[in-house]
């Protein structure tokens, strides 16, 4: 699809009735858009939600295979290239038959910190997922009209020290938010291909809350 830098890359998942349904947009970590986020992809797919999980690498030569090439690639992206990106998959998306116009975003570490940005600057998110997204500028977060789940590490010392002064930006400007801590989980908890930060009972417990938030909010 067409982001006006040499075309974004994506991952597609489709339910398998026909029908048009709520859409998703996966947003990937630093590492890039792994084989991990294309099975994020398909899981949301088997839930009823039409799914896309762009490469916001795509603009340098997309996601390498090896982690350490991934990071350093996925690290030359900028928050402008994100939200770009963002309104790409979001215009592309909407105009595919299975989609009903809803679309949520549920998005990951980088991704996280990413999505919390573009949601003051894209107001067409019926709602939001962030995984341990480092908090945006504060001084936007009045900007923000989404409904938000924070989904956080309990021991997570990259993220935690900006989430109090984040919740308390978007309760003072009475954002519908709700924040779910994960008691001994690391930051990636989600991720069962990084064995060192994953927890399959935090995991589990925050895919079926996530689940049922993005059900709710794209009714």
């Amino acid at each position: 699809m067409d982001n006006g830098s040499g075309g974004l890359q994506s991952y597609l998942a489709l339910p398998s009735a026909q029908r048009q349904f709520a859409s998703v947009i996966v947003a990937h970590d630093a590492l890039g858009l792994t084989p991990h986020f294309e099975h994020v992809t398909r899981r949301l797919a088997v839930e009823g939600f039409a799914v896309l999980a762009p490469d916001f690498a795509s603009r340098y030569g997309g996601t390498p295979a090896e982690p350490g090439p991934a990071h350093e690639v996925v690290s030359m992206t900028t928050w402008d290239e994100w939200l770009a990106d963002a309104r790409a998959a979001f215009n592309w998306l909407t105009k595919q038959p299975p989609s009903n116009g809803k679309v949520a975003a549920i998005r990951f570490g980088l991704g996280g910190s990413a999505l919390g940005r573009i949601v003051f600057q894209m107001k067409v998110f019926t709602s939001a997922v962030l995984f341990y997204g480092r908090a945006p500028p504060l001084e936007e977060v009045r900007k923000i009209d989404t409904r938000l789940l924070l989904n956080y590490a309990a021991d997570d010392p990259l993220v935690n020290p900006q989430a109090a002064a984040f919740e308390k930006a978007l309760a003072k400007q009475n954002v519908d938010y709700q924040t779910l801590s994960y008691v001994g989980a690391k930051h990636g908890f989600e991720d069962d291909t990084v064995f060192a930060a994953y927890s399959q009972a935090a995991a589990d417990l925050a895919w079926a809350r996530t689940l049922d938030f993005l059900k709710r909010t794209t009714a």
